[in-house]
């Protein structure tokens, strides 16, 4: 595969921003490049996460604020984070999805997020592990542990070579390997967290002449997010506020810090706060969420971040919508 080709299936893929997920070692000067752009944030503001390609969806549609799975739905996040197989997840994980289960349809989209590319990039090699080989040998100056993930993402992702892993699925047009339809599958399913992401690609710059209708649409599916008491949708609300969208920057804070207590990942191991050295290993032992925010605004900030933090858990817990919406405010 030539360097245009690979670059067009990059483009393709997604675009990043916040952040995280694409961590392919395409050229030699990738790694370089992934550090600079996974780097620990100096100010949580920077806090990075996924901005997903647009799916072309103009309007962003609230959720459901009282929808959840059914009772007997599978965990789809521990079955995704535990997963050492893709193809196997995604081939149990693709029905449900398709019929209605927004939680599946979102850990689909990310489980090909990966691996279309691993595909494109591999896949269609005689000896896709050869393949691989041959590319790290040619970057002479990835570090270990980015090789050793590089080698990682293949492994959980070689059984889509050759294989189908949604051959039970109706046919359609184009093909199911595509981030971009089953992101929007979840969007379509009111994800919390799909909405949120919807609203980091719709929603402009603040006080630079917006539509307000836009606005307005905006936070009212964040509020929803907020109300589902997903951790990860309530994190990323408050991750955007933070990211320069917010009124109130306490507010902010107590969102993303509500999202850590309701049980969202905020420890140095999550690349999308910590960035290149939790990809590595390398954060400072013990490091949490919470101690980037007392860096950033004092013990005396973050007390008083936590105790709103508390008074959200506990409108969320309560579906209090009016004291949510309070917290969720955009900045002018």
């Amino acid at each position: 595969m030539n360097a245009r080709t690979v670059t067009g299936v990059v483009g393709g893929v997604i675009v990043v921003m916040v952040a995280t997920v694409l961590t392919y070692r395409l050229r030699p000067d990738s790694a370089a490049r992934r550090a600079a752009a996974q780097s620990t944030p100096q100010n949580i503001a920077k806090i990075l996460w996924v901005k997903p390609k647009s799916i072309g969806i103009s309007a962003i549609a609230p959720s459901a604020m009282t929808q959840s799975a059914p009772s007997a739905a599978p965990d789809w996040q521990s079955l995704f984070s535990s997963s050492r197989d893709y193809f196997a997840f995604v081939k149990r994980a693709a029905g449900p999805a398709v019929h209605g289960d927004g939680m599946a349809a979102l850990y689909v989209s990310r489980a090909v997020l990966l691996c279309q590319l691993q595909v494109a990039l591999y896949g269609h090699a005689r000896d896709p592990l050869a393949a691989l080989q041959n590319s790290l040998s040619e970057q002479g100056h990835m570090p270990e542990f980015a090789a050793a993930e590089a080698q990682h993402e293949f492994d959980l992702c070689k059984g889509f070579f050759g294989r189908n892993a949604f051959a039970s699925l109706p046919p359609r047009a184009g093909s199911y390997l595509s981030y971009t339809y089953w992101y929007g599958v979840a969007y379509k399913d009111h994800n919390p967290v799909a909405e949120v992401l919807h609203v980091v690609e719709e929603l402009p710059a603040i006080g630079n002449g917006e539509d307000s209708q836009t606005v307005v649409r905006a936070r009212t599916a964040l509020i929803s997010a907020v109300s589902s008491g997903n951790p990860e949708a309530v994190f990323r609300v408050g991750a955007l506020l933070l990211n320069g969208h917010g009124a109130n920057m306490m507010d902010a804070y107590a969102i993303a810090i509500a999202g850590c207590d309701l049980g969202y990942n905020c420890s140095s191991s999550n690349s999308l706060i910590f960035g290149d050295c939790a990809t590595a290993g390398t954060c400072a032992s013990g490091e949490e969420f919470s101690d980037r925010v007392t860096k950033e605004i004092g013990a005396n900030g973050y007390a008083n971040a936590y105790a709103k933090a508390q008074q959200l858990e506990a409108a969320i817990s309560q579906g209090d919508t009016r004291a949510i919406a309070k917290f969720v405010e955009l900045g002018k």
